[in-house]
């Protein structure tokens, strides 16, 4: 199975590769279990120490947090106690094997670290490390860890672990694994006991029982959605700890884009009742459902079999949708043809009960403003008898539309007026109906009924869209969305020109995948919202923090964050100089070196200075 740049999964039978490819395939590419050791709970892996920086540097950018760009840097300042570490590969994959004992408890963990020289890396331990002799063997006295490591050396690679028969049994010198991400990790499901995983599922659902406690009244359809979700979420935890295998996550800064990759996978075990639930959502295909192009802000096309609680979600919605048109009928009650909408109403509630019940449930929403900036809302719903529910809605709109209303125009699409006093947003319009063969279409916010048509027209996507995937474009909906609140107003152009977001849920060939991308300019609306939300009364570094005095900040003993002495982030505390190096070899403004402690350090931005070219 091949995994591609748009998250996508392609299938090629091993025979149709040559004999090379296909040893590689079982020796590399193919899942190993727990990693080939017994016991591993969870296995990280990252590309490089050379990536991560470089995903820190990129991070602290979009997010204008410069601590984060000297984060990595700092970190290995505080493990060495600012000694060089001479002889560690910068170029080369670091993995991280999480273990556990035969009671599900985590038992050690060990890192492989990659080096340069065998001879030099130990050298550099021996110089930085103190070390002892124990029964258990020689380890190295950790301070920043506060425990003892023990060593096994390699030619690539340097097993350390805080677990000496785990480092023992493992085997040395492992291969480079294969990096499918800047960080990945895998978590496997058969190393828990039957025994823990019960207790797993019985924490679940005292934590959503306490969080049910919480919730303020709401709808009796929305409290029956409600209860079927808490149920339905915890049959799915049930079902994950008996049948799954393994799940994955998938982190990648693209450092040419400045694109944010994020994925969670989930994979069952072959023949479980979990695995043909993964069949069956990845062997839909979309009737309708479209990738629309850049005129809309938003998109959303869903094409899911129908469960429990989508039912119930499905029920929720379109009955409390109906409450302003039954309002609308009950205030008719006594004129000319008040029986016959009321008729009506039953006729669109039969057919509403009909789209709860269909096994499969597809829907389609474009999202975006029109000249005025005035939001619009258009979506297309599956249903086969979609003529039946726009022949109700005519009824009904002819009594509650003006003299003469309620007639579909010559393209078949019902104009339903709302109550127009003080109507704002999507009230604004009245709403368009409309239907297909296989779809009801519904428009809000629309002047006219041309967004409708246009939905209406477009062409299926077919497998080319997953059967469940989203598509937002921040930078034209946030400006928008910023300006009608004041306390964002000011942070309208946060993002800038690329703000685009899209997720998807991937069918792989034997679970789920969710992706989600974001441009760089997502991000800088998250961190400008996040110094935001920090200056707001009652926040963490913000005026009237408990403890802080009137002045506002931190509570009394707490360090100050950024450079100051002895705050994160400052040298004191093992963290980046305050002025950022210069070039390779170059000194940096202050005449900082061009490294930290031997360290390859990004570029660090300061208020008012130049860039300089990284090391």
């Amino acid at each position: 199975r091949l995994r591609l740049a748009s998250g996508k999964e392609i299938s090629i039978p091993l025979k149709e590769l040559s004999k090379k490819d296909r040893d590689w395939v079982r020796n590399n590419g193919a899942p190993k279990g727990a990693g080939g050791v017994k016991g591993v709970a969870t296995r990280i892996v990252l590309r490089s120490y050379q990536a991560i920086v470089a995903d820190s540097v990129a991070l602290s950018q979009s997010l204008q947090q410069q601590a984060l760009a000297g984060a990595i840097p700092g970190f290995f300042v505080g493990l060495t106690g600012g000694k060089p570490l001479e002889g560690f590969d910068i170029k080369r994959p670091i993995v991280f094997t999480i273990h556990v004992d035969g009671r599900g408890q985590q038992s050690g963990t060990m890192v492989a670290v990659p080096v340069t020289s065998k001879e030099t890396f130990q050298k550099t331990l021996d110089a930085v490390f103190p070390a002892k002799m124990s029964p258990k063997g020689r380890a190295y006295e950790v301070a920043m860890l506060g425990k003892s490591v023990y060593a096994k050396p390699g030619e690539k690679y340097f097993l350390l672990s805080d677990s000496a028969e785990i480092v023992r049994n493992a085997q040395a010198d492992p291969e480079d694994p294969v990096a499918v991400a800047d960080i990945s990790a895998e978590s496997y499901f058969a190393v828990m006991p039957e025994a823990e995983r019960r207790r797993s599922v019985g924490e679940l659902e005292s934590v959503m029982e306490t969080m049910r406690g919480g919730l303020p009244p709401v709808s009796p359809a929305v409290e029956r959605f409600q209860k079927v979700f808490r149920e339905s979420m915890a049959a799915m935890t049930r079902i994950l700890l008996a049948d799954g295998d393994r799940s994955t996550f998938e982190a990648s800064i693209d450092p040419a884009t400045k694109q944010t990759s994020i994925s969670f996978g989930m994979r069952a075990k072959s023949g479980t009742p979990l695995a043909e639930a993964f069949a069956s959502y990845g062997s839909l295909r979309p009737r309708f459902v479209a990738s629309h192009g850049a005129d809309e802000t938003g998109w959303i096309g869903v094409s899911v079999p129908k469960n429990e609680w989508l039912r119930e979600a499905v029920k929720a919605v379109f009955g409390e949708g109906l409450a302003p048109l039954r309002q609308m009928i009950d205030a008719k009650a006594g004129q000319p043809g008040h029986p016959e909408a009321k008729a009506a109403l039953g006729e669109l509630e039969t057919e509403l009960g009909g789209l709860v019940d269909t096994p499969h449930f597809e829907q389609e929403i474009v999202f975006t403003a029109d000249a005025s900036g005035a939001p619009r809302v258009v979506t297309r719903i599956g249903h086969d008898s979609a003529g039946k529910f726009l022949a109700a809605m005519t009824k009904i709109a002819a009594i509650v539309a003006a003299p003469g209303g309620g007639v579909p125009d010559g393209d078949g699409i019902l104009t339903v007026p709302l109550p127009s006093t003080g109507a704002e947003g999507l009230a604004a319009q009245p709403v368009r109906v409309a239907a297909t063969t296989d779809a009801i279409l519904l428009g809000f916010g629309c002047a006219d009924t041309a967004p409708v048509k246009a939905i209406g027209a477009s062409a299926s996507a077919g497998s080319a869209s997953a059967p469940i995937s989203a598509r937002l474009d921040l930078a034209r909906l946030w400006p928008t969305l910023a300006a009608m609140n004041e306390a964002t107003a000011a942070l309208g152009g946060a993002v800038g020109e690329k703000g685009m977001v899209r997720a998807d849920v991937n069918a792989l060939a034997d679970g789920i995948e969710v992706r989600l991308n974001v441009d760089d300019g997502v991000l800088a609306l998250v961190g400008a919202l996040g110094g935001a939300f920090s200056q707001m009364p009652g926040m963490p570094g913000g005026p009237g923090f408990p403890g802080a005095g009137e002045a506002g900040g931190l509570p009394p003993g707490f360090p100050p964050a950024g450079p100051q002495a002895g705050g994160p982030g400052s040298p004191a505390a093992g963290g980046v100089p305050k002025r950022r190096p210069g070039g390779p070899g170059v000194p940096g403004p202050d005449g900082a070196p061009p490294t930290i402690q031997g360290f390859p350090t990004p570029p660090i931005p300061q208020p008012n200075q130049p860039q300089a070219p990284a090391p």
